[in-house]
């Protein structure tokens, strides 16, 4: 059974996986890219990719990356503020 991966956890990695190629890491954004296909990830990737994100700059893409992957893990407390409700 795969999970179902929300669709704003989806656009985010998307970005995310643009951005990791941009960043020279083919090699994670391949990765991320099978997880989001249903692949089981390492445990430390996402540790890795928001790693390389700060390492490059991009602190804002980091952070909207761990909220979803915590909206997405803890059920859907953590909603994105910019929703109307």
């Amino acid at each position: 059974a795969q999970p179902e991966i929300p669709p704003e956890l989806q656009e985010i990695l998307t970005v995310v996986v643009s951005a990791l190629e941009e960043f020279g890491r083919e090699d994670l954004a391949q990765e991320l890219t099978a997880a989001i296909n249903g692949a089981e990830p390492r445990p430390e990737l996402m540790g890795e990719i928001v790693q390389v994100l700060r390492d490059n700059g991009a602190e804002d893409l980091a952070q909207a990356l761990m909220q979803a992957i915590g909206a997405a893990s803890g059920g859907q407390q953590a909603q994105p503020a910019a929703q109307p409700v």
